[in-house]
């Protein structure tokens, strides 16, 4: 599904006609002609990609591309230009953007395969993120993620002067399981005692695989 983010009525026939020679059911597309449009659809539709014009009514330049990263950060954006600029495009990339792509310029399977590219991109992207801030047999935060989610706890709790509430466990004789029960039996001990936490905590709590045996 992909939201076409064009206020150029010819441009957006254009490229709706270019998408539709690779087959309707390939490509859903939701035209709207403003970037707050844009923003007002990304929070109640799921969209898989975004076509977006740097210049609109309400939006002009880098600032569209933020907006569109701050509305929806795990969303693939292929920037569609008047301009064949290569400085402008590094600058959208560095801002969020997965592709930048000059109207009118390359074959027509061009946008059909940047599309599909910056989809995988940006799944690809995401997975790495999760590995780098998830613990991958729990599903609990990892330490780094949790340490960062720490400080600003405590930096809001200064600043409020509200209190912090925050806990430690850790299971005994759980390496005496392991060498018994072998490291199998260790990872469903591992996995029900997270989901238990998960089960007993506030959704605005955090819950966190800090490392082994101990959680916080």
């Amino acid at each position: 599904k992909i939201l076409l983010v064009e206020d150029n009525d010819v441009d957006a026939r254009l490229t709706q006609d270019i998408l539709a020679e690779w087959g309707i059911a390939e490509f859903e597309i939701i035209h709207v002609t403003r970037l707050s449009d844009a923003v007002t659809r990304l929070a109640r539709i799921r969209f898989d990609a975004v076509l977006l014009d740097l210049s609109l009514p309400d939006g002009y330049g880098l600032s569209t591309v933020r907006q569109m990263q701050a509305a929806n950060p795990t969303i693939a954006i292929i920037v569609l230009s008047g301009l064949n600029d290569q400085t402008l495009a590094l600058q959208a990339l560095q801002n969020g953007a997965q592709d930048y792509l000059v109207k009118g310029q390359g074959p027509s399977e061009l946008l059909a395969r940047s599309i599909r590219y910056a989809i995988e991109r940006k799944r690809a992207e995401e997975r790495l993120t999760c590995l780098a801030q998830y613990d991958q047999l729990t599903g609990l935060v990892n330490r780094t993620l949790f340490r960062d989610r720490l400080i600003q706890a405590m930096a809001r709790s200064k600043r409020l002067q509200q209190p912090l509430g925050l806990m430690l466990l850790d299971l005994d004789h759980f390496k005496n399981f392991n060498d018994m029960q072998g490291h199998a039996a260790g990872d469903l001990v591992l996995k029900s005692v997270a989901n238990l936490i998960l089960s007993l905590i506030r959704e605005s709590d955090i819950a966190c695989r800090y490392g082994g045996e101990e959680f916080a």
